[in-house]
């Protein structure tokens, strides 16, 4: 019995011994599994700290999306407004319109442009004309400054034009302007505003005018299609079978505008700009 107990002893010790040996290696792996896995786990708290800030950006952007959207909202509820006013503001001027007289701002409509007489000259555009409290300036201005003070004597001339002033040279060709209206009121009006440039001598001619004053009235005021280009008519050659325009254009001395005359197209103002 002895000799089978001190025979299963040894065999025991070295099970043991075995283990213990199992035991210390698979704690040496796990340790070293543990080295191992230390740097993944750093790397992990730091993909976890970046999620989270990523997280709170996103919360921030959809916050500002948000406010965005708000605005958009406003400004579409602001826009909304503004259409139904100027809705309102288009039915109040069409009321306040005359039956059968369109406001053409209103409506939208393009007023028809009034007829313009062709001189010659180059293709015309309409332009507005001034309004009557600027005129009634423009008339008392000028007015002070006529021999007949009011624009009821000026003198427009029907038959024949004064002849050419001595201290003007015989000249072939004239370079100027002209206004054209188709009755005399208008005429008259347009000479009283040039009366404020220049100063009237005996023959009506006003004298040192403004030629720039005279162009833009020209592209307001004139119904000829030369209105586009101020009146402007180049250079005039003298012609031994002259039209009333050109027997004016000769007579009107240098920088100095004609008073209203009349031909067969209506009634005209000219400008002399050059004589040669």
């Amino acid at each position: 019995m002895m000799t089978s107990i001190q025979a299963y002893r040894p065999c025991e010790m070295q099970k043991v011994q075995s283990h213990r040996a199992s035991l210390r290696e698979l704690y040496t792996n796990v340790q070293r599994l543990r080295s191992t896995l230390q740097p993944a786990v750093a790397v992990l708290g730091d993909t976890s700290v970046a999620l989270k800030g990523a997280a709170e950006a996103v919360d921030r952007w959809s916050s500002t999306r948000t406010e965005e959207s708000d605005s958009l909202q406003k400004a579409a509820a602001e826009l909304a407004g503004l259409r139904d006013a100027q809705a309102r503001l288009k039915k109040a001027l069409q009321a306040e319109c005359p039956k059968g007289g369109k406001d053409s701002a209103s409506t939208g409509a393009v007023a028809p442009k009034p007829k313009r007489t062709n001189c010659g000259g180059r293709t015309a555009v309409d332009f507005s004309l001034f309004t009557r409290a600027r005129w009634e300036a423009e008339r008392r201005k000028g007015a002070s400054m006529l021999a007949g003070g009011e624009g009821d004597s000026v003198k427009v001339f029907t038959q024949e034009m004064p002849k050419a002033f001595p201290e003007e040279k015989a000249c072939t060709q004239v370079k100027g302007r002209h206004i054209l209206v188709n009755n005399v009121e208008k005429a008259k009006r347009v000479y009283l505003e040039m009366a404020v440039t220049g100063t009237a001598d005996r023959n009506g001619f006003l004298r040192h005018a403004s030629g720039a004053k005279f162009a833009s009235l020209a592209s307001e005021r004139s119904e000829c299609q030369s209105a586009k280009a101020g009146g402007d008519l180049g250079w005039i050659v003298k012609d031994p079978a002259s039209s009333k325009l050109q027997e004016v254009a000769f007579a009107t001395p240098r920088s100095s505008c004609s008073p209203p005359f009349k031909s067969g197209n209506g009634f005209h103002i000219f400008f002399c700009e050059e004589r040669r």
